[in-house]
């Protein structure tokens, strides 16, 4: 019985009550992510934009958080919010000068922390502006934002021990090493990945160049059939008349008719 309702149900065009359903939402999920990345690496400075903005949301957020209100509490005080603002700026240039975006967002953190207010958002940019140093960077501008951070984290735990603990130096030292890292990796994928696509572009150009080739050899190739043959036959026509030149006192009638090979026009 059972059986007899599926095969209803499927000369139906239905399927039956309980059979479970094939989601696509993966793969629309996929499809979209892949349509914003493409749309990203077309518009770099938009993408830039957007990043920069939502830190800067987030960082206004994470500082209205700890807001308090208190009098004399320096974190509801202008200023803090000027440094956030010059933190966050930077980004906004993220790919155009990298070391300078780290150098210039590194400030405004190194001044919260001396002055004992928590930079919150605004100190984990810096991984961001680290990754872009390694991605978009040169290997030698790598190893002096490398060194600087290194430098700037030293100073800090030295100068604001409770701030940086030693534990906590060496963390940030291998997670900033680890941003570098994967941001160089970044840029040796991307030049592999333009690298195969120069190599599959003069490929498909010698392809290309290899079928005009052949058909102009193809061409040449008739060409000299045709004349061979037009020439041949030239030949063969030539001789026939210088024959019938010879006999035409002797066999007239057959110097008139023509030689076989030429067919007379009226």
């Amino acid at each position: 019985m059972t059986r007899v309702r599926l095969q209803t149900y499927a000369r139906a065009g239905r399927k039956a009550p309980g059979t479970p359903r094939k989601r696509a939402y993966g793969h629309t999920v996929a499809s979209a992510w892949h349509r914003l990345w493409a749309s990203a690496r077309e518009y770099p400075n938009v993408l830039d934009a957007i990043v920069a903005t939502a830190l800067l949301a987030a960082a206004l957020v994470s500082l209205t958080g700890d807001l308090d209100p208190a009098p004399g509490n320096r974190s509801a005080e202008p200023f803090v919010y000027m440094l956030v603002g010059i933190g966050i700026a930077p980004y906004y240039f993220r790919r155009r000068a990298p070391l300078t975006v780290l150098v210039a967002a590194s400030i405004p953190v190194v001044t919260m922390i001396h002055l004992g207010i928590t930079p919150g958002v605004l100190g984990a940019g810096l991984f961001l502006a680290c990754y872009t140093v390694g991605a978009w960077s040169p290997r030698p501008r790598i190893l002096a934002s490398a060194v600087y951070v290194a430098a700037l984290l030293i100073h800090i735990a030295t100068t604001e021990p409770a701030s940086l603990r030693p534990v906590q130096l060496v963390e940030n030292l291998v997670l900033f090493a680890t941003a570098f890292t994967l941001g160089h990796a970044t840029q040796v994928r991307r030049r592999a990945a333009a690298v195969a696509q120069e190599r599959a572009a003069l490929a498909e150009q010698y392809e290309a160049e290899r079928a005009r080739q052949a058909l102009s050899d193809q061409r040449l190739a008739i060409a000299r059939e045709v004349h061979d043959l037009v020439a041949h036959s030239l030949g063969v026509i030539a001789v026939q008349a210088g024959v019938g030149a010879h006999v035409i006192d002797t066999q007239p009638q057959q110097a008139k008719a023509g030689p076989p090979g030429i067919v007379v026009g009226r």
